[in-house]
């Protein structure tokens, strides 16, 4: 209830938290999980569904119960909805700024996911080739966007097959240069980019037992990411610490293959 009058507040007056009430405990500050997250997105949808697409509370309940759903099979059949409901918004609008497409493109990649997730990988690699086509001729081959789509495609190629290592290795050795000419070292979509890239090329290394440069490479572009991040986020932000367990395993890889 208190969510609700919210969001009305925010509506009629332009005050309060709006949305964020459904999220959250202002209370003591934490973010609802588990049992009561899920219920809350169930809620949080009945009570605005019926809004028509184009409705900011219609898109942003639909958008927190994906959240809430996860990527499985549960969640397919809301994230569908969700892409089907900003797909008619895009559809029916006369001129919209290329800005405007980033809520379908992200809802298209959550669709991409829950597809892997509920065990169809051939429609989630043709959904996220789509996602990062049209982002190349929408964006551009050298915008944050394209880096990103391409980070992701490369790691459902990667998740898909073994036969994908070789595609995602290339497609990443596409896009990186152009990453480090027009990104600054600590931005995101430069780190994501990098990080996928050193991951593919190991991997690939690991499984055909060649490319002893590459697997040294790999230990090299990871070690830059980690200390750019541990100046950037701290030695203890998820992120960070995440690098450093891949850093560490190449690693000791490297150290067994080439005493």
């Amino acid at each position: 209830r208190q969510a609700e009058m919210s969001i009305k507040e925010k509506e009629e007056w332009g005050t309060g938290k709006g949305m964020m009430k459904w999220h959250k405990c202002f209370d003591c500050g934490q973010r609802f999980h588990g049992a009561v997250k899920l219920a809350l997105g169930w809620a949080c949808w009945k009570t605005y569904m019926s809004r028509p697409d184009h409705d900011g509370c219609h898109g942003a309940a639909m958008l927190f119960l994906t959240h809430c759903l996860g990527e499985g099979r549960e969640a397919l059949p809301v994230v569908k909805a969700y892409v089907a409901s900003l797909q008619r918004v895009v559809d029916s609008t006369l001129h919209y700024n290329p800005l405007d497409l980033q809520p379908l493109r992200v809802a298209q990649k959550k669709l991409a996911e829950c597809y892997f997730g509920s065990g169809q990988p051939d429609e989630a690699l043709r959904l996220m080739r789509s996602v990062y086509t049209d982002g190349l001729r929408i964006f551009g081959p050298s915008s944050e966007d394209t880096f990103n789509a391409a980070e992701q495609l490369a790691g459902f190629l990667i998740r898909a097959s073994d036969e994908g290592f070789f595609e995602a290795k290339t497609l990443l050795r596409k896009h990186l240069p152009s990453a480090r000419r027009t990104l600054a070292p600590d931005a995101e979509a430069r780190i994501k980019l990098a990080k996928m890239y050193a991951v593919t090329i190991y991997i690939h290394a690991d499984q055909s037992d060649t490319c002893r440069d590459d697997r040294f490479e790999a230990v090299s572009i990871l070690e830059k990411i980690v200390r750019v991040q541990r100046r950037k986020k701290g030695p203890n932000h998820p992120s960070t610490k995440h690098t450093q367990s891949i850093l560490d395993e190449f690693r000791q890889k490297n150290a067994r293959c080439y005493p």
